[in-house]
């Protein structure tokens, strides 16, 4: 994890030109103050700093990116995920060998939403030239969360607490960044 998360930090950060997030540079460095009250409430913005809605539970997740897969992992969710971006499958340990794969850069969002995921999480290094391969999942309803590539260790922590927050893994994502911070 810390290995993976390290690289996270040191990737060039990417910017979200998602027709409903706004500056996502600037939003993501506040998202982690607006997106949630420090109670169990869940999230209203994502990281990237648009607006989402969440279901009240979320039982099912489709992950586009290893750095959000091992973190969904180590949250305890690996039971959650339903289906993963292709790089996951070599990079991330403790996931079904069966689960569907898909590209996060050309994503087959029929197939996607056939899943019928509670929540896809999605990295911001999708977005190419402004078009959002996962728009299609957004017009149809599905919840799409947009992590952009942290820049800072603090925004691996912001990461891992938001994540925590959408899977109701608050006290396992406190023990993950406790655990980073300690080292």
């Amino acid at each position: 994890l810390v290995v993976a998360l390290s690289v996270a930090a040191c990737s060039t950060p990417a910017t979200s030109t998602d027709a409903s997030s706004s500056t996502a540079s600037s939003a993501a460095s506040s998202s982690a103050s607006s997106s949630v009250d420090a109670t169990e409430a869940k999230p209203t913005t994502d990281r990237s700093g648009a607006a989402i809605t969440l279901p009240d539970s979320v039982g099912t997740v489709i992950s586009m990116a290893p750095s959000i897969t091992e973190t969904l992992v180590h949250l305890g969710c690996a039971d959650s995920i339903i289906a993963i971006d292709v790089n996951s499958a070599s990079a991330v340990e403790g996931l079904s060998a069966d689960l569907p794969q898909f590209d996060m850069m050309a994503p087959d969002a029929e197939q996607m939403a056939a899943l019928s995921p509670d929540v896809v999480f999605v990295s911001s290094m999708s977005t190419v030239d402004g078009q959002n391969p996962f728009q299609p999942l957004i017009d149809l309803g599905i919840s799409v969360v947009s992590i952009p590539t942290s820049a800072t260790i603090e925004d691996i922590h912001k990461d891992i607490t938001f994540i925590g927050q959408v899977m109701d893994r608050n006290e396992e994502a406190e023990a993950i960044n406790a655990e980073l911070k300690s080292q």
